[in-house]
């Protein structure tokens, strides 16, 4: 897939245009006895700003196999936001569940740490269904084949080049 922008989008980096969070790293801690249920968890991350907050990024998973054991969930990786980002909040699953619940807010863009030692029953409030913060709306974006970049799809899927030989009118470089 080609990505290319109109002379008059130059200067625009991608990932600040898409907004949306790429997955963190999940793993069990290794740290004994834990809270989490036992079961399979997703966890998954937004960015908050003066103005909201951005619609749920990648999931990732881990399984709780026996919590008297290793019932404890190491969170690395957390994302940093784009410029504007006050917090980061961390949503995960009840086990088997499909719905996301807040599991932590980190009041800061720098943190790329946190363990979870949450019961399900403990978890907070639902993820929002969508964008409040205006963050995933980025400018048309052509991706040679007629078709729009959906603003949900994290700039790590997204390549310069679809080797068709077509050549773009800007080159992008992503971070």
């Amino acid at each position: 897939m080609r990505v290319t922008l109109s002379s008059a989008d130059v200067n625009y980096n991608l990932y600040d245009l898409l907004k949306v969070a790429d997955a963190p790293t999940v793993a069990l801690a290794g740290a004994g006895a834990g809270n989490v249920d036992n079961g399979a968890h997703l966890y998954a991350v937004t960015f908050v700003t003066a103005s909201g907050e951005s619609g749920l990024g990648a999931s990732a998973s881990v399984t709780v196999t026996d919590k008297t054991v290793n019932g404890q969930v190491s969170i690395t990786a957390i994302p940093i936001g784009p410029s504007g980002t006050t917090a980061r909040k961390v949503y995960r699953t009840v086990a088997a569940g499909s719905v996301f619940k807040l599991l932590t807010t980190i009041a800061n863009n720098t943190g790329t740490t946190a363990t979870d030692n949450t019961a399900d029953a403990s978890l907070g409030a639902n993820a929002a269904s969508g964008d409040t913060a205006g963050l995933a709306t980025p400018p048309a974006i052509s991706t040679g084949d007629s078709h729009q970049a959906h603003p949900g799809i994290p700039a790590s899927r997204l390549r310069p080049g679809d080797g068709s030989g077509h050549s773009p009118s800007r080159r992008l470089s992503l971070p």
